[in-house]
Parts: structure tokens; C-alpha cells; sequence
């Protein structure tokens, strides 16, 4: 019980069955763990931080173990995205560091754009990709959510690219040190570690771009496509394409569509 005061409790009149059976009651339970001891050092937003493990995400978005859930993993994941996404520079691979950290410097604008964000992902996220967000990498996927949504691009996209991501970059994209996502750990004790998970983010944030890139590149090709079908618009763009190629005037070249696109 360390330093803290405990209330007295007298059980008079008991015989040795019922002392028996009074110390194991007493004793029916085991030590804190290091995340369940760091959680009492957030008092200012424990209360944020229950709610938001009741959020759907939660519950149906991730692997996260009956046991890990008892032991604060899910606590400790709310806790390091807040940290990654919005305190970064004052990071800590020490749980009872984050939690008192983010009591003292973490505002509830913070956890409102966290709730936000994680009803959100509740939406988009499938059984084929829940395991990325586990025990280990949740809050990394989580703050690059956060980047995402910088795109301004539907939710579902994201959901895209991890399923991009577990199925074809996992297995081959590399770093500019030549590592897969999962080796960058490799020349760290562990992958809690600021480098490794600025590395981490590093690859996934030029990834997630290069693959909404692309994704917008044939956005704007497929519109153009069914522009130019079935679009007046889309005559009016060939139409101006055609005149200022072949040096014509772009009325004359408007009379004769009709003639090109039987031809």
C-alpha cells in the first residue's frame, strides 16, 4: 500500500474456519502492471479516457486480448496517440512518463478530435484489417490517421490504403535504409523508442501519399473519361483542344463534332 492511509477493518468473534477464509478474500488479487500503475497518474482525464474505450473502435476495430484490455493496453494506446499526434517532442518509451505528461500538458479539444477520429475509423474498418491496429502499432495508425484526414479525401480511402499496406507494402516497401516496416525496430531495444516510431510514420505518411496520389490521379482520369462521354463539358474541352491544336477557329470546329466523333 506504500505511503497511503488505509481504513481498519475489525471482524470480531471469528473462529479459525472464518479467519480462513477472511485472509483469502484478502489476498485475492495481484499486483498492478506498469501501465495499470501509469493510469493513476492521468487522474485529469481518466474519466475521457473510459469513455473513449467504450467507443466501437474499441470494441470491434482491433485485437486487442481479453487480457491485454485487463492489463491497460487500451488505456496506454490512448494515451500514446494522443503523445504521437499532438506532443511528439516531448515523448517517452516510459508509460508512467506519457501518462503524467499528458496530465499536465494534454487540453480536452485533444481528446475530442481523438473520439472523432476513432467513431470514424468504427465506420471504415473491416475484419481483414483490424489487426493492424494491435497493442503494439494502434497508435502509430492512429496518428497517421490523424495526417490523413488532412487530404480532406473520404475516410474509405484510408481504409484503402491499409488494406494496400498489409497485402503488397508490408511485404516489399523499403526505407531509405533499405528495411521493411517491421526491421526499422531492428537496430533499437525497443520499438518504443522515439526514432523508430518517427521512422515508422516517416514511411507510412510518404506511402499513404504516393498511394492517395495515385489514387486521385485515376479519380481525375476516370471523371474526365465519362466527362468526355457524356458530358457537355467534356465537348467543350476537345472542342477547345482541337481548335488551339490545329491552328482553327473553335466555332468551325464545333460544327463539324459531330462529323469527328462518327470518324
Amino acid at each position: 500500500f506504500n505511503t497511503y492511509q488505509i481504513e481498519t477493518v475489525i471482524h470480531e468473534n471469528c473462529d479459525k474456519k472464518r479467519i480462513a477464509a477472511y485472509i483469502k478474500r484478502y489476498n485475492e488479487h495481484s499486483s498492478m502492471n506498469t501501465n495499470q500503475k501509469a493510469f493513476t497518474y492521468i487522474d485529469k482525464f481518466a474519466k475521457r479516457i473510459r469513455k473513449l474505450m467504450d467507443s466501437s473502435f474499441f470494441i470491434d476495430c482491433n485485437v486487442c486480448s481479453e487480457s491485454d484490455i485487463e492489463k491497460g493496453a487500451i488505456e496506454r494506446i490512448i494515451v500514446e496517440t494522443i503523445m504521437c499526434t499532438h506532443h511528439f517532442e516531448g515523448w517517452s518509451k516510459e508509460a508512467r512518463k506519457l501518462f503524467q505528461y499528458i496530465n499536465d500538458n494534454g487540453t480536452e479539444k485533444e481528446f475530442d478530435l481523438l473520439e472523432e477520429h476513432l467513431n470514424r475509423l468504427g465506420n471504415v474498418i473491416t475484419d481483414d484489417i483490424k489487426d493492424i491496429f494491435n497493442k503494439k502499432d494502434s497508435f502509430i495508425f492512429l496518428t497517421l490517421f490523424e495526417r490523413f484526414t488532412e487530404s480532406g479525401m473520404s475516410d474509405i480511402k484510408f481504409a484503402d490504403f491499409l488494406r494496400e499496406f498489409k497485402f503488397s507494402y508490408r511485404l516489399a516497401e523499403r526505407n531509405s535504409k533499405g528495411l521493411l516496416f517491421d526491421e526499422i525496430k531492428q537496430n533499437s531495444n525497443s520499438t518504443k523508442d522515439r526514432q523508430v516510431i518517427a521512422g515508422k510514420l516517416d514511411m507510412l505518411e510518404r506511402l499513404m501519399n504516393d498511394f492517395l496520389y495515385h489514387e486521385k490521379e485515376k479519380s481525375s482520369l476516370n471523371k474526365e473519361k465519362t466527362s468526355l462521354k457524356n458530358g457537355k463539358s467534356g465537348r467543350c474541352r476537345v472542342e477547345k483542344f482541337i481548335a488551339e491544336t490545329l491552328g482553327m477557329d473553335e466555332g468551325e470546329v464545333e460544327e463539324d463534332m459531330d462529323i469527328y466523333n462518327e470518324d
